[in-house]
């Protein structure tokens, strides 16, 4: 709902700031369990990277595959392991946006409108999901020493050796070297890795799900707004 609705969202909570001028406190939106659930993200996006140039941000935002891509790396069928996910409560009766990757777009337009300030429709994301991997896909990864996740990728391109060029915005597996911090993302766990001008790539990870890093989240998300705390531009 929120990656529909950016920049409705945003011109709403401009007009109401400048309506209320100071006569009455600040109206603030606070979205951070939207991704990556228990890891601050949104916040460290938000206030943490005001003095650099993000270049890219690459990450697992859905705990669900990720989870069901652990079980058919060891040898389970996609049919069974979705079926198991949705017995523990992971995956939805109707997994679609899930496990084809519907869930993950919406997660990234939300990253790189914080990373570029460039509202990219969910419909013009290229997106593609799990549902065609079978186990025989990981047996080949691991002859060549990766694995494959589910990632959601937004990246500046380069132009006259600047990272200046168009942004590039895709959902898709993506074979990743089993050395990588990505690669050893386990169970229904998310991260997101930000590689800027300043830091290098750095990689935040975190539980992706579940009712106390979700709650945690929300609580941060309110003390901030009632302490006047929350950033004044939500993306």
């Amino acid at each position: 709902l929120i990656s529909e609705h950016l920049d409705e969202l945003e011109k709403l909570i401009n007009h109401s700031n400048h309506k209320q001028k100071k006569v009455l406190p600040m109206a603030g939106f606070g979205y951070e369990a939207a991704v990556c659930g228990g890891i601050p993200i949104i916040q460290t996006l938000q206030s943490c990277y005001t003095g650099d140039v993000i270049h890219k941000l690459q990450g697992i935002v859905n705990g669900t595959t990720n989870y069901m891509l652990g079980k058919m790396e060891k040898g389970a069928d996609f049919e069974t392991v979705l079926q198991e996910a949705q017995e523990l409560g992971y995956a939805e009766a109707d997994p679609t946006a899930d496990v084809e990757g519907y869930d993950v777009r919406a997660k990234i337009c939300i990253l790189a409108k914080l990373a570029f300030g460039v509202t990219v429709p969910p419909s013009e994301v290229p997106c593609k999901g799990i549902s065609e991997l079978s186990n025989v896909d990981f047996e080949y990864a691991k002859l060549l020493g990766c694995t494959i996740k589910l990632l959601g990728t937004a990246q500046r391109l380069h132009e006259a050796r600047e990272w200046d060029g168009p942004l590039c915005v895709f959902v898709s597996p993506v074979m990743i070297p089993s050395d990588r911090t990505l690669a050893g993302i386990s169970r229904n766990g998310n991260a997101v890795a930000v590689t800027s001008s300043n830091m290098g790539t750095c990689c935040y990870t975190g539980p992706g799900a579940g009712r106390f890093p979700t709650a945690n989240s929300i609580v941060a998300d309110l003390v901030r707004l009632a302490d006047g705390q929350a950033s004044a531009a939500p993306f």
